[in-house]
């Protein structure tokens, strides 16, 4: 056992390979318990106007044969117009390529859970009052049947 004392230091700006020590520490006891590395991978894709100003996109990872939707979001003017969807299916559809079978997201809103419920998402859990009056709902989807093109041509004219 270690004598000396630790501190703690709050480092939001680390870089890349300070941030990827704390997933080393994981892989090691994924080893120990018989799992393979937890080789967290990230995805983004953007929505943008002629002039080139993001207009929406999505932020997905993935770990453990499992995506996770982190952000998803298309500006006002540009919704209902199937771009939030094909965000979707282009994080989906590279999840699938880099071995997921399930994808989960957390989210909150009306709007937002019939969106994820169109796509296939359902409802495994909900945390109430976070934020005081509103629910965070847990989603989640099997993608191991998600069709159409690839990413990249998603996004094509």
């Amino acid at each position: 056992m270690n004598t000396t004392a630790l501190t703690i230091t709050l480092e939001p700006d680390a870089p890349p390979e300070v941030q990827t020590s704390v997933e080393a520490f994981l892989d090691d006891e994924a080893r120990v318990l018989g799992l393979p590395p937890v080789n967290v991978q990230s995805f983004l894709a953007l929505l943008r106007d002629a002039d080139g100003r993001v207009q929406g996109g999505i932020k997905a990872r993935y770990s453990w044969e499992w995506l996770h939707i982190v952000a998803l979001a298309v500006a006002p003017s540009w919704r209902n117009q199937g771009y939030g969807t094909r965000l979707l299916t282009s994080a989906e559809r590279w999840g699938l390529g880099a071995g997921c079978r399930e994808a989960w997201v957390m989210t909150f809103g009306l709007r937002a859970r019939n969106f994820y419920e169109r796509a296939g998402y359902a409802v495994f859990a909900e945390l109430a009052n976070w934020p005081t009056g509103v629910s965070r709902l847990f989603m989640r989807k099997s993608i191991s049947d998600v069709g159409g093109p690839s990413p990249s041509r998603l996004f094509s004219s």
